[in-house]
Parts: structure tokens; C-alpha cells; sequence
């Protein structure tokens, strides 16, 4: 009778070692998936922010092209909603409005993978010359160069 009771005990704790087992390997994969999870969550998050700077800037640089065009005398116009600039790995369109008091705005928009970004200002057409003509001698009392034709 003695041994009946040990064989038993034996076997309940055989029984247990597995469901503990059981619990530790289940354990161990909901925390690997959850891990992954995480991971694919901030690498996701990531890149978009990545996609977003790119397309600032990128926007930025379509304002830099309109507000180019305004001080040579053209619309300031950058492409279109429909047929956008292709620039590197994204996009990037400006929009130029006369207003009423002879200004113009720019409104630059860009894409980047799923980033997007819009900016605009302002500007106000001037002619500006392009250089400086003199009859007499100039002189520049400075550490800078001056270089001419």
C-alpha cells in the first residue's frame, strides 16, 4: 500500500512538471509575439517620420524653385496637382496666387511615400538689378573679395 501511494505521488508530479512546462513555453511565445509586435509598431513609426522630413524639405525646396521663378519675372508656378515634379523618391507641386495687392502666393506641397507636407508664404515681386555699374573707382576696405568682369 505504501508503494501505491508513492507510485502515485510520482505520477502527479510527472503530470505537473508538463503543465508547468506548458505554461513556460506559452508563456515565452505570447512575449515573443508581443516583442515583434512592438518592433514592427516602431519601425513602422519610424519610416513615417523619415517620409515626413523628406517631404518638408522636399516642400521647402519647391518653395525655394517658385519663389526663383517670382524673382525672374515668371508665375512662380512648380508643376500641378495632376502632373507633379518628380524629385528623387517623391513629389512636390506649387501652387502661385496673384493677390490683390500685387503680391504672390506660394503654396508648395510634397510627397513622400505615405509622408506629406505643405508650406507657403508670401512674396512680393521686386526688380532687383543684377549688379552695380560705376564710373569710378570702388573701394572695399574689408577682408572681402570682390571679383568682376
Amino acid at each position: 500500500m505504501i508503494q501505491t501511494i508513492r507510485q502515485r505521488a510520482d505520477e502527479a508530479r510527472r503530470g505537473s512538471a508538463l503543465i508547468v512546462s506548458l505554461i513556460a513555453i506559452v508563456t515565452l511565445a505570447a512575449m515573443g509575439a508581443a516583442f515583434l509586435r512592438i518592433t514592427t509598431s516602431l519601425t513602422s513609426r519610424q519610416t513615417d517620420d523619415v517620409e515626413n522630413m523628406k517631404a518638408f524639405y522636399l516642400a521647402e525646396a519647391g518653395l525655394a524653385e517658385g519663389f526663383q521663378a517670382v524673382r525672374m519675372g515668371r508665375t512662380g508656378q512648380v508643376g500641378s496637382q495632376a502632373a507633379p515634379a518628380a524629385y528623387g523618391d517623391g513629389m512636390v507641386w506649387v501652387d502661385a496666387t496673384a493677390t490683390t495687392d500685387d503680391q504672390v502666393r506660394l503654396e508648395s506641397t510634397a510627397l513622400v511615400g505615405r509622408g506629406r507636407a505643405s508650406l507657403g508664404y508670401v512674396v512680393e515681386p521686386v526688380e532687383v538689378p543684377l549688379g552695380f555699374f560705376g564710373d569710378q573707382e570702388l573701394v572695399v576696405e574689408s577682408v572681402l573679395l570682390v571679383d568682376g568682369y
